[in-house]
């Protein structure tokens, strides 16, 4: 029993962790799929970057999405042309990775605290560092010239309430915590782990789930599934179910103390029962002895004066039990 419950657990693990890949997969690739679609609109390719027209279709796609944190288009120079809010405008990005990768063609990088936007857009409610996650593509012209770079920040936190969202409901009371590690193996989320936990190098990478012993000490169910990326397959993020042995092993715990209980239970039903039949079986028997028992004391010889094991001669030859005794010493007299 301890055995399939151990696997039922790590098989429920790894389709909720296979669930959150799957769904973080699909955000991110849609919006590569976003930046890329918009740096080759007409409105980019054909026109001016630095107008008006540019900034509000910029701001329109980030009120549409409230992941984007910033999205910007960068002159091959580096220098910022357009830009929501007005950011970073006319400043120099030259030597941000989002740029330079991005003068090559699309991409998505890891995540990153905030550099240049840090102090210019408000921290987090839960007072943990700004951290983004850059998208970029190259802007070409109709003649395949470089314009310049549209580039995106997105926030975080729109990936860590991705894998939030498949594990609402279950999570908290079974003690599963979900994590996100990147390819090095360090915690990305959450971020008081950041830093703090390493996840464990796995015995049997190909296994769906497996018992992992981690930095605190402790033994976990752990599941683990890697996040695909078309832009970036060398990205490497992994999310990662765990929950402790003893909670997920818990259930057959509380079957053995009830299996337990219900032998004990059964044991002093039997018992009882047993005594119960016995004592009106054996009592009948009992009543029937103890009466034979009185009868026989009434005529024995040594209640006449006469030692039992040696009664009178004029007894010999008497008939045996009170009733003939009698009757045999009526006819003498």
């Amino acid at each position: 029993a301890t055995s399939e419950l151990a696997q039922f657990g790590g098989a429920s693990l790894y389709v909720s962790a296979q669930s959150a890949a799957a769904l973080m997969s699909t955000n991110l690739r849609e919006r590569e799929q976003e930046i890329g679609l918009l740096a080759r609109s007409a409105l980019l390719t054909q026109g001016r970057l630095n107008t008006e027209t540019v900034r509000r279709a910029l701001e329109l796609r980030k009120a549409a999405h409230q992941e984007y944190a910033w999205l910007g288009i960068a002159e091959p120079s580096g220098r910022v042309a357009q830009a929501t809010g007005g950011l970073l405008l006319n400043e120099q990005v030259a030597q941000r990775p989002w740029f330079q990768a991005g003068l090559q063609g699309p991409f998505m990088g890891d995540v990153h605290e905030a550099v240049l936007l840090a102090k210019r857009l408000p921290r987090p409610a839960t007072n943990e560092p700004l951290r983004f996650i850059d998208f970029a593509a190259p802007v070409l012209d109709e003649k395949g010239q470089l314009k310049g770079v549209l580039g995106a920040h997105a926030h975080w936190s729109w990936v860590t309430e991705t894998v939030e969202s498949v594990m609402v409901g279950h999570a908290a009371d079974q003690q599963i915590e979900v994590l996100i590690a990147d390819k090095a193996g360090n915690i990305l989320y959450p971020y008081h782990h950041a830093g703090q936990l390493q996840l464990p190098e796995r015995h049997q990478p190909q296994a769906h789930f497996e018992r992992l012993r981690w930095g605190d000490g402790d033994d976990y169910l752990t599941s683990t599934v890697t996040v695909n990326s078309a832009i970036n397959p060398d990205l490497g993020w992994r999310i990662v179910l765990r929950q402790p042995v003893d909670v997920a092993l818990a259930p057959v715990h509380a079957l053995r103390k009830r299996l337990l209980l219900l032998g004990l239970g059964a044991a002093l039903l039997f018992t009882a029962m047993a005594y119960y039949f016995a004592t009106r079986v054996s009592r009948p028997i009992e009543q029937l002895a103890r009466a034979a028992r009185r009868r026989w004391c009434r005529g024995r010889p040594g209640r006449n004066g006469y030692p039992w094991w040696k009664p009178p001669r004029q007894l010999h030859g008497v008939p045996d039990g009170p009733g003939a005794r009698s009757t045999a010493w009526a006819e003498r007299e």
